[in-house]
């Protein structure tokens, strides 16, 4: 499959990104984070190693945040690439999340991944309502095998 899951995470070698569970009692979602190691100049990370790295972190948040302010137009450009692809957003769970974050971006508001929920707190909520509406029935395994299930729904067999 070109990939592996430990855990909440997901490394995805073909899709480029890993999707970490990300406090499962407040927002029952996966959080997407692109992956490109050289944005970590101190080393080129392995998938593997970006997950050690990434689950080191106290919180997943803290890991996008970092890798968007190290390359703002990267990921302009990826999120504009994500939101505009349709059938791309019907298998993400934080497709919403993704246009937030977009609209921070290209105003110059992005102030860290982790206070988008502050920032947009009827949109979360919008978010977690539509996640359990439209994702979770999707997924037998329900929000607590969510990322199994999520891993299978990109990688069928």
């Amino acid at each position: 499959m070109g990939g592996f899951q430990r855990g909440g995470c997901i490394v995805s070698r073909e899709h480029a990104f890993v999707a970490l569970n990300v406090v499962p009692s407040a927002f029952g979602h996966s959080l997407v984070i692109p992956v490109r190691p050289d944005v970590y100049r101190e080393s080129d990370m392995t998938p593997e190693e970006l997950w050690h790295f990434a689950r080191a972190k106290e919180q997943a948040f803290d890991v996008l945040s970092h890798m968007i302010r190290a390359t703002p137009g990267y990921f302009i450009d990826l999120y504009r690439k994500w939101a505009s692809d349709e059938a791309l957003n019907a298998k993400l769970p934080c497709a919403s999340r993704i246009e937030v974050i977009l609209e921070d971006l290209e105003q110059g508001t992005f102030d860290g991944a982790g206070n988008v929920f502050e920032n947009h707190g009827a949109k979360a909520g919008q978010m977690v309502r539509q996640y359990h509406r439209q994702i979770v029935p999707r997924f037998p395994d329900g929000v607590k095998g969510g990322g199994e299930a999520f891993y299978r729904h990109l990688h069928p067999e």
